[in-house]
């Protein structure tokens, strides 16, 4: 006997509790949620609590189904009990009549058998009940597994979502941190670039500075070396005349020196030539005051002559040791010019060395600027990117929540469903209970 129609679906039979056999009279209330989810693609909890909702409203709607059944059978069996009592209270008036008796034995035992059959019809409907019961709980079991493991999967991916959403917060900030760093040491690097440029213009400046200095300086020291080559030639015709006078003046001297043991001879040869003598001394006497004051003014004027000599001399030493010394420096000057010269090529290859550093670091520029605006794009995507997750986050969040507020609703709703169950269960117990009491009464 059926209380409703059996579902056709085939995926139910995998499910069926092991140990037990379901008719074909009796229904399969619940196929399985796993089954239904794979056919469907996916169901929300919404829909998973939903179907355990209606599958709980037709466990309770076969249980009063069966309560009904049960009152019903019930009201048949107390009026058959009634009318048992009635035959019986027959029986009892019309004992006289064993051909009545008979009659009535032979309802009595169609009554019994029927009853033996109600009995029979009512422990299969119990075996049916239990046997629904169990695939119930067992669907129960499964829609909350599948519910919990859907719960799982959506915490699961919350989290997911979260540690992404901070991935790329973490990677938006590397990413502008290193942007930074990247413009920092491009600043950095064009205002090196930028001071060795203007520290080499300004060597090559001081160094040119100095050779024009040193043009000018020997140019100087060539016109001072044939200044003093002039004047000792002057001083040289000087000196020469200086000696040419000593040397007359010294032959005048040897002379009289020669006439005097002369004159002296000729006192002793020729006192005649006395007077000539007093004479020739007179002479000689206006010779020496005359040799006396030549030789103080030649003593003079060679002394003067010596002097200046000397002062010329020293100023010729000083002027040789300036030119030697000029010449040093001149040497140590050209030795600086050339090194100077070679530090100026050093700086002017230093230059093109920079040069191409600034030409391969704007260039570096050029692509750091390019990678930069692709990193600024990166970021704007990635911005956009974590804008979105952050909507999907809290739209997430906003499901979650009115998930949670329609779970309450459907808790709240199951807890009326289970005590319209219990209610139910109740009811049929009672009614299974005054089945007994009447199938006792009816046995006594």
């Amino acid at each position: 006997m059926a209380f409703y129609s059996k579902d056709t679906d085939k995926s139910t039979e995998k499910l069926k509790p092991s140990g037990f056999s379901t008719p074909d009279a009796y229904p399969v209330y619940s196929p399985s949620p796993y089954s239904q989810l794979q056919d469907s693609g996916y169901d929300s909890v919404r829909t998973l609590e939903i179907r355990e909702m209606q599958e709980e409203e037709k466990y309770i709607q076969g249980l009063r189904q069966q309560r009904e059944k049960i009152e019903a059978f019930s009201r048949d069996l107390d009026k058959k009990v009634k009318k048992i009592r009635e035959l019986e209270e027959e029986i009892k008036n019309l004992k006289g009549s064993k051909g009545e008796i008979q009659r009535m034995a032979g309802q009595i035992n169609k009554l019994t058998e029927e009853l033996r059959n109600k009995e029979e019809e009512n422990e299969e409907l119990k075996q049916a009940m239990r046997k629904q019961v169990e695939e119930y709980e067992y669907s129960l079991n499964e829609l909350q597994s599948v519910v919990m493991k859907e719960r799982d999967d959506r915490s699961k991916e919350i989290r997911n979502l979260k540690n992404q959403n901070k991935a790329k917060d973490e990677e938006i900030s590397f990413l502008a941190y290193e942007n930074e760093k990247a413009k920092k040491q491009l600043k950095l690097a064009e205002e090196k670039c930028e001071a060795e440029i203007i520290a080499g213009k300004e060597k090559d400046k001081q160094a040119n500075e100095q050779i024009k200095a040193w043009k000018a300086f020997e140019r100087m020291l060539k016109d001072q070396v044939a200044e003093l080559g002039h004047e000792k030639g002057l001083l040289e015709s000087k000196i020469n005349e200086l000696r040419e006078k000593v040397e007359i003046a010294d032959t005048k001297l040897h002379q009289k020196e020669d006439i005097e043991p002369a004159l002296i001879k000729e006192k002793k040869k020729n006192e005649e030539l006395r007077a000539l003598l007093a004479e020739k001394e007179k002479e000689l006497e206006s010779l020496r005051e005359n040799k006396s004051q030549n030789q103080y003014q030649i003593e003079e004027e060679f002394n003067s002559l010596h002097n200046e000599l000397s002062c010329a001399m020293d100023l010729i030493k000083r002027q040789e040791n300036t030119i030697i010394e000029l010449r040093m420096r001149k040497k140590e000057d050209d030795l600086a010019i050339s090194s100077l010269t070679e530090d100026l090529t050093h700086k002017e290859e230093e230059c093109e060395r920079i040069q191409s550093r600034l030409n391969k670091y704007l260039k570096d520029s050029e692509e750091e600027a390019s990678k930069t605006t692709e990193i600024q794009i990166t970021i704007q995507r990635l911005k956009s990117e974590n804008l979105d997750l952050k909507k999907q986050l809290q739209s997430f969040i906003e499901k979650e929540q009115q998930d949670k507020l329609e779970r309450r609703q459907f808790a709240k709703m199951k807890i009326e469903l289970l005590n319209q169950r219990d209610l139910e269960v109740g009811r049929l117990t009672e009614a299974i209970d005054a089945f007994a009491a009447h199938r006792n009464y009816s046995e006594q």
